[in-house]
């Protein structure tokens, strides 16, 4: 506080002062002009001067450190004043220079380390007097300029001055015991005002030194050297410079060697207490003749001495007890130029031992993974950095123990460091990339292909096997994957030259989504039987396949948003997006689509809530149905059941059938329909088609069984608007080890992993006629399913056949799928429904079961007539009028239904009577609820519910000399029927 209260009162002094001197001279305006005016020249000048002293006298002040702190701050210094250019300044603290530093007419010693703080701060020593001395073994750092005009600049020996550049004005004196180090050029533009450089010391200049507007002047017998060039106007004295004087005379015998560079590697190093220096190695641009190693132990390397027997290029030190600075004295063979000085390096030795760690498990690369790791042990305890060379990638870590990944082939050794302590590099290791399988033509090399192994193809191949690798390369030759045979692979497939062809069935699998192919491949589809004027679904399993050279016939598109066809532009084939084409003629043929394969995620925008949307499989390969409806994104947006187009029969004129054959109408009757699939299974659209089997090996062409081939269009619908749904390598078959069958459009043989883990006890069932008529539909009872309504298992009606429907029912939908709830009970029952434009005789008939159904008795009841048929033993044959039925039929598992034509009087207590035109009911244990009649056809001609009596008499019926069939349904759920004459 004592000092605080001294340095106000001065600070009033000074101001009194200057007020009283300021008062002096212009107090009396008038007598001070006429001094200047008449007074001798003499006294004039010694009052300026006068004043001009009082001025610096008067704000001059002694200012020294009070702590270590920033320059600027005044808790860093005595008094709490910081300096100022004029002040006379002790640094006896470590200072971090975080101000420009600018000295006018001061003082200023540094006996400690004064330190840029990273922001290139300047030094400006200017006007007569400024000094700056740089003593005590301390180091100084300018990161800018240092700028000294008409100063004096001492640096001490042991200390160090820094700077970034430097510029000398106005006879500006350099004496440097210690080092001075420019990290720049040097400007001199004394231009022989006196002053330059006494060396005793160091002096390193890392650029060039240009005294363009006069001399270089350079004294003492210290070190003198650049880096750069010394470029003077006017005669200049340099003592034991390594450089040119390029421009004007030099002093004769000053610079006597031609330009000359060396270095010194390592530069740096920064070792733990108990490692040992690494080999120094010392390289010039000239020819050496003779070798001398020199040391310093002193800060800033100064006090060099030679070392014994080190007179080689090379030199190892081994180890040091401290922070030594090395460096080489040479001369050059070629002109007997002695004494030249190599830049020194720096050995700084930290007090910590250096940490250790051991290398552990390699993993190689591989298919799946394509870049190694390596396992690193006994990491140091607490934080440490690690160093991954080549590259110099460093890692911040804590712990003993790190796995380091993503490691590309090559080889590599790693460093750990603890604070300023690194550890000697580990042993190499290589990773090494997965090995390639090439194909010549004749014979692989390094073969047989497996999924761990590149494949490169070299010449013409077209072997009748599958093959798998890593990535696929077609260099050259023509390639043929042949008629159902497969290429899987995890990454990229690349055909750089020659042709890779994929024939009907074959297939290309991949697995990794992010696999980049490149090149174009030609993927061939056949389709077989097809008939005049039929139209095809297709989708695109390349990208650039334009839709034009595709097919040149009828085309469209399906717009799910107005719910109609529409003619699509003649660009290339949209991903995803499903075609439909028409072929003029009938027969077999093949379609070919050329581009880059398709691989990866994609997606299409489905329209908006209950539309129905075209959209295919993407890819060169089957893609597993189930998978895609169970897909997370998928199953949210669309509907559970997909449905593929058959148009199985020509339109063919009724008389060119054979008689007996056709409908009713002009034309055949015709099984033009969809054919349905969803998570319970698969409808066909074709009478007697069978799902086939590991065992049955026979053509199915019209029963979806779960895999999509490549090329497939089909219908979804959509159960919410503004979605897309999504493909993926994870749906392809064959992806994951699922059977490769790319046989057939729209199914292929089924995934016993799907059968293996969902429980399916399934019956499908045929209506058809002899004319041709056919409609199946399905009902499952399968895991996950339940008696109401299920998205993935119960698939709506597409009723897309011109003449019938079948389906079952419930609540107010109708079910070409049905999936219902586990476990089976016997007791369950499922109506069952038809629609029909045909009259006359049909049958209901088993087409295939499975899980418990295999050996279970299925009942049909017909509750119009009363009857129930043992479906198991044969099928049920009805007649029908035209129409919508849809609580005919009952499926079922017992038998609780009287099965009978004639039935005794008494049967049931129920007798049934017809006599004089009347049909006469009576029951005699239970009373009547509800009384049908139906003729031979089976078209109902009179009904009555809720009668609730024993007895009921019918008369006036419109009928004559026919049989009808009258059913009764009795309270206690009883059913009688028997056929009358009336």
């Amino acid at each position: 506080m004592g000092n605080n209260l001294v340095n106000f009162f001065m600070k009033q002094y000074y101001a009194k002062t200057t007020i009283f001197i300021i008062n002096l001279i212009f107090s009396k305006i008038k007598n001070f002009k006429v001094f200047f005016i008449l007074g001798n020249a003499a006294k004039k000048t010694a009052f300026v001067i006068f004043l001009i002293l009082m001025h610096g006298t008067c704000f001059a002040q002694t200012i020294t450190t009070l702590t270590s702190g920033n320059w600027s701050s005044s808790s860093t210094w005595a008094g709490g004043v910081v300096p100022g250019p004029n002040d006379i300044v002790t640094v006896n603290h470590a200072i971090i220079l975080d101000v420009n530093l600018t000295i006018g007419t001061g003082e200023y010693t540094f006996n400690s380390n004064v330190t840029d703080d990273g922001s290139s701060r300047q030094l400006t020593a200017m006007t007569s007097g400024g000094v700056l001395i740089i003593a005590n073994n301390s180091t100084t750092t300018f990161g800018g300029e240092a700028f000294l005009d008409n100063s004096v600049l001492t640096v001490t020996d042991g200390s160090t001055l820094i700077t970034g550049t430097l510029t000398i004005d106005n006879g500006t004196s350099i004496t440097i015991n210690g080092t001075l180090e420019v990290n720049g050029n040097v400007t001199d533009n004394n231009n022989g005002k006196g002053g330059g450089f006494d060396v005793a010391g160091y002096v390193q200049i890392n650029g060039n030194y240009n005294a363009t507007v006069g001399n270089v002047q350079v004294d003492g017998s210290g070190v003198f050297q650049t880096t750069g060039t010394i470029t003077t106007t006017g005669s200049s004295t340099v003592g034991d410079s390594t450089n040119n004087c390029t421009t004007g005379p030099c002093s004769s015998g000053s610079i006597s060697c031609e330009n000359n560079t060396s270095s010194i590697s390592p530069s740096n190093q920064s070792l733990c207490a108990d490692q040992s220096v690494a080999p120094l190695i010392f390289s010039s641009n000239s020819a050496i003749s003779s070798y001398q190693w020199q040391k310093s132990t002193t800060n800033g390397g100064l006090g060099f001495t030679d070392i014994g027997e080190a007179t080689s290029n090379t030199y190892s030190p081994g180890f040091i007890d401290g922070t030594t600075w090395y460096r080489i004295k040479y001369s050059k063979s070629e002109n007997g130029c002695a004494n030249l000085i190599s830049p020194s390096v720096k050995v700084t030795i930290v007090s910590n031992s250096a940490p250790t760690f051991a290398l552990g498990d390699i993993v190689q690369p591989t298919c799946v993974q394509p870049t190694g790791s390596v396992f690193l042990s006994g990491l140091p305890a607490g934080t440490w950095t690690l160093t991954r060379s080549p590259g110099d990638v460093v890692t911040g870590g804590s712990g003993t123990t790190m796995s380091i990944d993503g490691l590309v082939a090559g080889t590599y050794n790693f460093t750990v460091r603890v604070d300023d302590c690194e550890s000697v590099p580990s042993a190499n290791i290589e990773i090494v990339a997965p090995v390639s399988a090439i194909w010549d033509g004749t014979e692989w090399t390094n073969g047989p292909p497996t999924i761990n192994k590149v494949l490169v193809f070299e010449g013409n191949y077209s072997e009748n096997v599958d093959v798998e690798g890593c990535a696929c390369e077609v260099k050259a030759g023509t390639v043929v994957i042949p008629n159902g045979k497969s290429i899987t692979i995890t990454n990229d497939m690349v055909v750089s030259g020659g042709s890779l062809i994929f024939k009907n069935n074959a297939s290309l699998v991949q697995v990794n989504d992010a696999a980049d192919n490149s090149g174009n491949i030609t993927y061939n589809r056949a389709v077989t039987g097809i008939k005049a004027k039929d139209y095809v679904y297709w989708s695109t399993p390349v990208r650039g396949q334009k839709l034009a050279d595709f097919s040149s016939t009828i085309k469209y598109l399906w717009n799910a948003k107005l719910n109609s066809w529409r003619v699509p532009g003649l660009l290339d084939m949209q991903i995803c997006q499903g075609y439909t084409i028409r072929r003029d003629v009938a027969g077999n043929f093949t379609k070919t689509f050329t581009g880059i394969p398709n691989n990866g995620i994609k997606d299409i925008s489905i329209g908006d809530k209950d539309s129905f949307n075209l959209i295919g499989n993407p890819y060169p390969s089957a893609i597993d149905a189930d998978k895609f409806l169970l897909e997370d994104n998928n199953k949210l947006v669309l509907g559970g059941t997909i449905y593929f187009w058959t148009h199985i029969t020509p339109i063919t004129l009724r008389d060119e059938l054979p008689a007996g054959t056709a409908g009713s109408g002009d034309l055949a009757y015709t099984s033009d329909d969809y054919a349905s699939y969803n998570i319970t299974g698969g409808v066909g659209v074709e009478k007697g088609t069978k799902a086939k089997s590991d065992n049955n090996v026979g053509e199915i062409r019209y029963k979806p069984t779960g895999k999509i081939a490549a090329g497939q269009a089909f219908f979804a619908t959509s159960i919410a608007s503004g979605k897309k749904a999504v493909f993926k390598n994870s749906m392809r078959v064959g992806a994951d080890d699922t059977p490769l069958d790319n046989s057939q459009f729209f199914k292929i043989k089924s995934n016993s992993k799907t059968s293996n883990t969902i429980e399916k006890t399934r019956v499908w069932l045929n209506l058809t006629n002899t004319g041709g008529a056919f409609k199946q539909t399905l009902i499952g009872y399968i895991t996950g399913a339940t008696n109401e309504y299920d998205n993935v298992y119960d698939g709506i009606s597409f009723d897309g056949n011109t003449y019938i429907d079948f389906y079952s029912t419930s609540k107010d939908k109708n079910f070409v799928i049905q999936g219902r709830a586990l476990p089976f009970d016997d007791n369950d029952k499922v109506p069952l429904g038809y629609k029909t434009t045909i009259v006359g005789e049909f049958k209901i008939a088993i087409d295939e079961t499975d899980g418990l159904l295999v050996n279970k008795i299925i009942y049909l009841e017909d509750k119009l007539l009363g009857k129930t048929q043992d479906l198991s033993l044969a099928p049920y044959t009805f007649t029908t009028e035209k129409g919508t039925y849809n609580d005919r039929f009952v499926l079922s598992y017992t038998n609780k239904t009287l099965v009978t034509d004639d039935f005794k009087d008494l049967n049931y207590g129920v007798l049934i009577s017809n006599k004089n035109r009347e049909i006469k009911i009576n029951a005699l244990v239970n009373y009547i609820d509800k009384v049908f009649v139906y003729d031979i056809t089976g078209k109902q001609i009179f009904s009555k519910s809720k009668i609730d009596k024993n007895e009921f008499i019918m008369s006036n019926l419109e009928s004559s000399n026919q049989v009808l069939i009258v059913k009764v349904l009795l309270q206690n759920n009883i059913v009688v029927t028997k056929k009358v004459l009336f």
